[in-house]
């Protein structure tokens, strides 16, 4: 009934609302540090079912950007990583040093326009009819227990099964920004990364160009009721020394950035790291190990540290042979925690 009269239940409409620190190392006293999170409850149950009806349906218009990698199936953080590598690593190889500039919404899932979304829906994406009034129902009049007053919401709820693809759509649009200064882009949910290799003889070109593009991306997040958050948005360099040295000497002009600085990647610092951590989880396992069973053992190491090996090991193609012997010791030393009891010291 709710989808063939193209209404919400107003009784689903009422959300808990518990604020979760955005890192555990954020202050606690400042308001801003926190993420406010909504329990639907039950609600969830009738948004899967309308996920299940609009996604294919989204996904299939062709609209949608393909530089979203966020709430896709198959794709992942993984995939995010692997696409970054995949424009840093050969502009290296091309002696092209390349500008990434990581920009961050405030408060993005919060401060979406409901008529710009139901526009965006109905154009872009040909809702109509029933589907587009049960989003519309679905957005608005929504009530939440921290509120104070009876001032008009915006956004939709952070929790919700359809917030991130309703996210989604709302920002499809900036993927063309991007394509018309030839810039190369790509977004994980509300982060988005902006990519330009830089020739030696058309540096300072491609410095203007990358500018405009930053200040037609301002401009848009304003149109649409959205706002950079400059103390989060970065800029980094990647290149050779000698190279990063060259374009960092050229005038810069990045609004609402923080200011370029030349870097390099070293991937031996990322192993000695995941190395360093997974030996402090099996020091701590072996303190424990004579009262766990052999099961047991194999779940807390699966679980707390193997997870850590397997996330995004797809980037460790092509490392050396160096690297990959100390992984296999850290895995090594794993096994000997989950299947080996520790000698007991003799009693003296």
């Amino acid at each position: 009934m709710s989808f063939s009269q193209g209404v919400f239940p107003t009784k689903y409409k009422l959300s808990v609302v518990t604020p979760l620190l955005k890192k555990p190392n954020l202050n606690s006293d400042v308001p801003a540090n926190f993420r406010p999170i909504s329990n639907l409850n039950i609600s969830k149950i009738i948004e899967r079912l309308f996920l299940s009806r609009i996604q294919p349906h989204v996904c299939s218009s062709g609209n949608i950007s393909p530089t979203q990698l966020a709430y896709r199936r198959y794709h992942s953080t993984e995939t995010a990583l692997l696409h970054t590598l995949h424009y840093v690593y050969p502009s290296s190889d091309n002696r092209q040093p390349t500008i990434v500039a990581s920009l961050d919404f405030s408060s993005a899932f919060d401060t979406i326009d409901h008529a710009i979304l139901l526009s965006r829906l109905s154009d872009r994406f040909g809702l109509s009819g029933n589907a587009l009034a049960w989003v519309e129902s679905y957005l608005q009049n929504r009530y939440h227990c921290v509120q104070l007053d009876q001032a008009a919401l915006t956004g939709v709820p952070q929790g919700s099964v359809l917030g991130p693809l309703l996210f989604s759509c709302y920002v499809s649009p900036i993927s063309s920004i991007a394509s018309s200064h030839n810039v190369g882009i790509q977004q994980y949910a509300h982060d988005t990364q902006l990519y330009i290799a830089l020739k030696a003889s058309e540096s300072s070109t491609q410095l203007a160009q990358f500018s405009s593009c930053l200040s037609s991306f301002h401009d848009w997040f304003c149109h649409n009721g959205l706002s950079l958050n400059s103390s989060k948005s970065e800029s980094i360099l990647f290149g050779s020394c000698q190279r990063m040295c060259a374009v960092s000497q050229l005038s810069l002009n990045l609004p609402s950035l923080a200011q370029l600085f030349p870097s390099q990647i070293h991937t031996q610092t990322a192993y000695l790291a995941l190395c360093r951590n997974i030996h402090y989880h099996s020091r701590a396992l072996r303190h424990i190990r004579l009262v766990l069973s052999i099961p047991v053992a194999s779940s807390v190491v699966a679980a707390i540290v193997q997870s850590r090996l397997d996330y995004v090991n797809s980037l460790l193609y092509g490392t050396s042979t160096i690297n990959i012997h100390k992984l296999q010791c850290t895995q090594n030393t794993l096994l000997n925690c989950s299947f080996k009891l520790p000698i007991s010291p003799s009693p003296s």
